[in-house]
């Protein structure tokens, strides 16, 4: 932002003028750290940009408060833990197999153990995040909550993260829209409209449209 709003030579006096007011209202608005913290996470997780706009010296916080959050949302869900399956093991036979003439070989053979692995919650998130960083960035006109949504299943603890943040709407236009469809609907002369009808004739005027 401050590279699209730095003054050049061929603009006017007013141009710089007014360009230097937006940049100081904007460091002025976003100056708080709470609401640089929340801009900047809700970026990481977008994936039409993830850190492309995040400077380095924070990037390391933001992916440890991202992971320490999507594990907590993992505890809150019930998520402890997540079993990795190993290689399957043998079968079982009810009479020993006949004993085979070894080779010289077979006694380098190695063994495969036949384990299961049991992952953390957290070195499953960090995996997830991870794998998320590295996947190529999406086109910028995509929908991200439809990205998070065909990938949920990639990215169980990170979708959950991703519509916390991102369900946020940016500006408050579509309440506002609501609120002023509703005072079309209930007016002087329908006043005594029950709650659930108003409910519903709002719906319906704002999804016909």
């Amino acid at each position: 932002m401050p590279s699209l709003l730095a003054p050049e030579e061929e603009e006017t006096e007013l141009c710089k003028s007014i360009k230097a007011h937006i940049l100081e209202y904007l460091n002025i608005k976003y100056s708080e750290q709470k609401t640089s913290d929340l801009l900047d996470i809700a970026s990481l997780l977008d994936p039409r940009f993830r850190a492309s706009y995040i400077a380095k010296e924070r990037l390391e916080g933001l992916k440890c408060t991202a992971i320490q959050e999507a594990e907590a949302l993992l505890r809150d869900q019930g998520g402890t833990s997540h079993e990795l399956p190993g290689p399957a093991a043998e079968p079982q036979l009810d009479e020993p197999p006949a004993k085979k003439r070894k080779t010289l070989s077979s006694f380098f053979k190695k063994s495969t153990p036949s384990c299961t692995t049991t992952v953390t919650t957290r070195e499953a998130v960090e995996n997830e995040f991870s794998s998320y960083l590295t996947a190529a960035c999406i086109d910028s006109e995509a929908n991200p909550l439809q990205w998070w949504k065909d990938h949920e299943v990639a990215f169980p603890a990170l979708s959950c993260l991703a519509k916390k943040y991102l369900c946020v709407p940016a500006t408050s236009s579509p309440s506002e829209r609501v609120f002023s469809c509703s005072g079309n609907i209930v007016t002087c002369h329908r006043a005594s409209l029950n709650p659930d009808t108003v409910e519903r004739l709002v719906f319906l005027a704002r999804n016909l449209e």
